[in-house]
């Protein structure tokens, strides 16, 4: 028998998981799979509209392989530092070694790219609470705060490029939209995290049972995960590595247009960077297909980059980064003995994160 599959009866009951796994196996219809899919093929046939295949084609052939490979490489070292990163933000939680760090963090991003609805955020959470007995909403609230840091460093960077050069007003849009909802999302974390415990020893006090009451109990173990917040140093480590993180992202980004030959500056990279990352926190279909090639090719036509070379691009960076992770993340998962069923399973199940604290 699986072992987290043993774990899951323990805590629930057999007759209560086997329903589950039967559910999760028949169920044949999910709204939200669905519009993410169909958001997909949405941005899919903008991405393919008024395309010329032979210049697709033809670019696609013509890529540096060395010079792709390099880059792919560089990308699958962001995933270390992200481990450091994570490992920083919960020290104060529990003291896990960064190699662990770095491979849960990478199943996490695995799991994003085949399974729907971000299911990889809450499986970081719940297999670092089952392999380093922790709590799960301690460990899900470094993860929502990770990538609140994400989104903070990715808007600073637009801004730094903003005032270097003139952009299109949807750019500035883009940007104000998008810094306004990291930019308070960072402040309420900050203030959760300092306030958090008085706030919700006080609500505890007077809702005892009920919803209210089990809000509470919840969002009790949640701001352990905040705790880094307190700490200027620790703030200070995890701005330098984000900074780290998404710089070298940026290079990733520089080599792969060198690998087609796109004469364009680093800045334009980060710039095609921003672009792509923002557009993909619209929902889509798992692996942030269709979302991914549409904003790389709005991104590169700020800068005169025909339409078919611009989607050549995105196709092969996105391949690249989506196979390296996927399958190095299948490798990791397999390693320490759960299957993607065993994810699927405990993410559509409400009450996981409270019953594995």
């Amino acid at each position: 028998m699986n072992p987290i599959f043993k774990r899951l009866i323990h805590y629930y009951g057999r007759n209560t998981i086997q329903a589950q796994v039967n559910d999760s196996n028949h169920r044949k219809f999910s709204p939200g799979k669905w519009v993410g899919i169909g958001i997909s093929l949405l941005f899919l046939y903008l991405a393919f509209k008024g395309l010329d295949w032979q210049e697709l084609i033809k670019s696609i052939k013509d890529v540096n392989v060395l010079l792709l490979l390099a880059s792919t490489a560089i990308y699958v070292s962001t995933y270390y530092f992200r481990g450091i990163r994570w490992r920083i933000m919960l020290l104060k939680v529990k003291k896990i070694s960064v190699w662990k760090m770095t491979e849960y963090v990478i199943i996490g991003f695995m799991t994003n790219n085949i399974l729907p609805a971000r299911l990889g955020e809450f499986a970081r959470a719940l297999i670092i609470s089952g392999k380093e007995k922790m709590s799960a909403r301690a460990s899900f609230a470094s993860v929502v705060l990770e990538r609140v840091f994400d989104g903070v460093t990715i808007v600073g960077l637009l801004i730094v490029l903003v005032l270097q050069q003139p952009f299109p007003q949807w750019v500035k849009q883009m940007g104000m939209i998008a810094t306004g909802i990291f930019f308070m999302g960072f402040l309420f974390l900050i203030i959760l995290g300092h306030k958090g415990e008085i706030w919700i020893e006080k609500i505890a006090g007077k809702f005892s049972g009920g919803i209210i009451g089990r809000a509470a109990g919840f969002m009790t173990k949640f701001v352990e995960g905040l705790e880094m917040l307190k700490d200027k140093n620790q703030i200070a480590a995890v701005l330098f590595l984000s900074g780290l993180i998404w710089s070298i992202e940026v290079f990733n980004y520089f080599l792969v247009m060198k690998s087609f030959g796109i004469g364009l500056t680093i800045g334009a990279a980060a710039f095609v960077l921003v672009v792509a990352n923002l557009g993909i926190m619209i929902p889509s279909s798992p692996g942030n297909v269709g979302t991914m090639q549409y904003f790389i090719i709005l991104g590169l036509s700020v800068y005169g980059i025909g339409k078919s070379l611009s989607l050549a691009y995105a196709l092969v960076l996105h391949a690249a980064m989506y196979l390296s992770i996927t399958v190095l993340g299948i490798i990791l998962l397999s390693k320490i003995g759960l299957t993607l069923q065993d994810i699927k399973v405990r993410g559509r199940n409400r009450d996981t994160f409270e019953e594995t604290d």
